[in-house]
Parts: C-alpha cells; structure tokens; sequence
C-alpha cells in the first residue's frame, strides 16, 4: 500500500513542475525550428547556387544532390516532428469524440500517446542502431564528385523520433502541454 501511495505521488504534477516542463520544451521547440529553418534556408542556397553554378558557368556544385537528399532534407523533415505535435498540428482522427463521456475521451487520448510513445522509442532505438552501424561501416555515397559521407545522417532520425517520443511520453502526464494557446489550436 505505501509504494502505491509513493507512486501515486510520484505521478502527480505539481503547477511549478507544469511551468518548467512547458518552458523546456518550449526551449526544445524553439531551437529545432531554428535549426530546420536555418537548414531549410541553406539548402535553398544551395541549390539555388548549384543551378547557377551549372547554367551560367557550366561547373555544377558538386555532391548537390546527395547533400540534398541525404542531409537537408532528412533534418527537415525529421527534426520539427516534437514542434509538431507541441502545436497539435499532427493529424488527427476522431471517430467518436462527441459521443463519449471525458473520462473516457481523456482515458484514451492519453493511452493513445502512452502506445505511440512505446512505438516511436522503438523506432527511434532501432534507427540508434542503424547509425551506429553505419557509422562503424563508414557509409558514403558515390558521387559524380567522388565520395560523400553520409553517416551523419543517419542520427537525425533516432533524435527527432526520440524527442516525439519522449514529448508524448510526457504529455500522458500532463496533457495540456502545448506552444500554443488553446484558442489557436487547429485540432483542439
């Protein structure tokens, strides 16, 4: 009976425990769109100068498109994930919201994050090892150029995954937790 009452409290928040948990992943928030919008921006640069490079001068940057590819577009795509569901701009399909009760409503939206949170953690391991594996393999890619590494790219994925996964493993305790006002929400 004690170690369910420890757990019970463990569990609980604590409105000052509210506060620094919005404020960090607030902080993580604004940096991946920081980074994906610097990314995003030096990828455009990229091409953009590639294709003058190759119309004007007939010397195309070289490696362009494995960079784009493997590099940009990868950090893109996978580092704003957590930004995502933080604005609750994931997709979302209610089947039968307006017929159920709260409790159950809430029940399972936070069962739904607790078993998407188990699935991305898997994912995000299973990439984990991928990138360790290349990176023992030393991937690269053969260009027109020659030899682009390409490793790297391969620890964006466990990143961005893990981070979705960890923000809906804690948003099963706190489901309020958003960027944004609920006023503004699209899907709330």
């Amino acid at each position: 009976m004690v170690r369910l009452c420890r757990v019970t409290y463990l569990l609980k928040t604590h409105p000052g425990d509210r506060y620094l948990a919005q404020r960090f992943w607030y902080i993580v928030d604004t940096v991946l769109i920081l980074v994906a919008g610097t990314i995003l921006i030096a990828a455009i640069l990229h091409v953009t100068a590639d294709v003058v490079m190759k119309h004007f001068f007939s010397r195309p940057i070289p490696g362009t498109i494995v960079y784009v590819s493997n590099y940009y577009m990868t950090m893109i795509v996978f580092l704003p994930l957590a930004s995502a569901e933080l604005r609750n701009q994931h997709i979302v399909v209610d089947l039968w919201q307006q017929q159920a009760p709260w409790w159950l409503d809430n029940l399972l939206l936070r069962f739904s994050w607790a078993f998407s949170s188990s699935i991305y953690f898997l994912v995000a391991w299973n990439t984990m090892k991928d990138a360790i594996r290349k990176h023992s393999e030393g991937q690269y890619v053969l260009d027109q150029s020659g030899f682009v590494t390409t490793w790297q790219s391969y620890y964006v994925l466990p990143i961005g995954i893990g981070l979705l996964a960890a923000l809906l493993a804690f948003k099963v305790l706190n489901p309020n937790l958003s960027v944004t006002s609920p006023e503004l929400q699209p899907n709330g």
